[in-house]
């Protein structure tokens, strides 16, 4: 959960409700087909009361065969100050909803590895702003996200990845165990 200077509040989670509440505009309004097991993945904004559903959004992608568990468990959100919501966490799916300038716009798993993500809603829901893939060929996971005043994401995780992308001067350019 995360609540922006107004005091309104952003939840992200999974559902396995049939009547989850979503508005209409959201960037999803129903959940893809296939979607099996833990749930589906969603971001939601409530007034500063919390008696008003500002938007309600699906963000998830089909399984692309059926499937025993959500293909998009979200584990983070943040706020910038334009009220843009940064959600963060892992996919198993490579039919996660992507931008087509996004950093990994590609699913690079086999054997139903992981990938973390990180996507940014506009202030409405109604749009991806960005979403991205993150990680290497191997489990990655994305447990946290924070956004400092000039709109950079950082995302904290773990990763199983040796390959997992690092910037030439990262504190630890190599992996050290798991």
């Amino acid at each position: 959960i995360a609540v922006d200077a107004s005091g309104n509040a952003y939840v992200t989670g999974q559902t396995n409700s049939v009547g989850f509440p979503v508005t209409p505009g959201a960037f999803q309004t129903a959940p893809p087909l296939n979607v099996g097991g833990a749930g589906v993945s969603f971001v939601s904004k409530l007034n500063a009361g919390g008696s008003k559903l500002i938007y309600s959004t699906y963000l998830e992608g089909a399984c692309t065969q059926a499937c025993s568990s959500s293909g998009v468990a979200t584990h983070g959100i943040a706020l910038d100050a334009l009220g843009e919501a940064y959600i963060t966490g892992s996919t198993n799916t490579p039919l996660l909803p992507v931008t087509p300038d996004a950093f990994q716009s590609v699913y690079n798993k086999g054997g139903g590895y992981s990938s973390a993500f990180l996507t940014k809603f506009d202030p409405t829901g109604s749009t991806l702003i960005y979403s991205s893939y993150l990680g290497g060929s191997n489990d990655d996971m994305a447990t946290a996200v924070a956004v400092d005043q000039i709109g950079d994401a950082y995302v904290a995780g773990h990763t199983a990845s040796a390959d997992f992308p690092v910037s030439g001067f990262a504190f630890q350019p190599a992996m050290n165990g798991t």
